[in-house]
């Protein structure tokens, strides 16, 4: 991983294209310490990929899905599900459009059992509200 961030380092003054470079680097950064666990690491990269991702560096479908999915799981493991739903919501969209028909329905089945977390905790603190 070292060695392809110095070899980032090395084209960034060289060619136009280095945000693409940077950001698919980035992807798998994310994808390693979301794999590992290592969700601090995972955050900072994340951000610093989602900033990219917006600014549209790179209008690449088949990358975007895939920070928008490990973010999506990132905020799963921080519990703050509203945003992790908007990020698979994104991620299934990003995937039908690059044609991955497959992770698009994992998407979905992602997205599904995160709205169904989160109604069953809005259900669960109305129910505590009651008491």
């Amino acid at each position: 991983m070292k060695e392809l961030f110095d070899y980032y380092r090395t084209i960034q003054n060289l060619d136009e294209s280095y945000n693409q470079v940077k950001l698919e680097l980035l992807v798998f950064k994310i994808q390693y310490c979301n794999s590992i666990k290592d969700y601090k690491q995972s955050k900072k990269i994340y951000l610093e990929a989602d900033k990219l991702k917006e600014n549209n560096i790179m209008a690449d479908d088949r990358l975007n899905s895939i920070v928008d999915e490990e973010g999506g799981k990132f905020f799963m493991s921080q519990k703050n599900y509203a945003l992790a739903l908007e990020k698979f919501k994104q991620a299934f969209t990003s995937y039908k459009n690059s044609g991955n028909i497959e992770a698009s329905k994992r998407l979905l089945k992602f997205s599904f059992l995160t709205d169904i977390v989160i109604k069953t905790k809005t259900y669960a603190n109305l129910e505590e509200v009651k008491k």
